[in-house]
């Protein structure tokens, strides 16, 4: 058996950020947090919590970035637009798995080569 190499750039064989495609999943209602607002809307220092992860995603240079709206699709919409972010609209909302799903359909997903969807 071959052993891989790890690089400062990361393992072995990894893509670099051509082959990384950030999927947010920005769908959920927030039930348990007794509020109307989406729950990626709620501000952690001074920014909405999706501000943060789209940071973060924007950090690591990806190809793309998608984002899954549902509850408040509309508002999420407009705090999460920019360049180089896709959104698309789970509807209905079925699952983790089927948000991962609306990412693949859309095109902007490259799953067939980084998990099983």
């Amino acid at each position: 058996m071959q052993e891989q190499q790890s690089t400062a750039d990361g393992p072995a064989g990894a893509g670099g950020a051509d082959d990384l495609h950030v999927v947010v999943l920005a769908a959920g209602k927030g039930t348990r947090m007794r509020s109307a607002r989406p729950k990626v809307l709620h501000e952690a220092a001074g920014l909405p919590l999706i501000e943060w992860v789209l940071r973060l995603a924007r950090s690591l240079d990806p190809a793309s970035v998608t984002v899954v709206l549902g509850h408040g699709a509309e508002a999420v919409g407009v705090a999460v637009e920019g360049p180089g972010v896709r959104c698309v609209v789970q509807e209905p909302q079925l699952g983790t798995g089927h948000a991962l799903l609306q990412a693949r359909l859309v095109g902007s997903c490259c799953c067939r080569a980084t998990c099983r969807c």
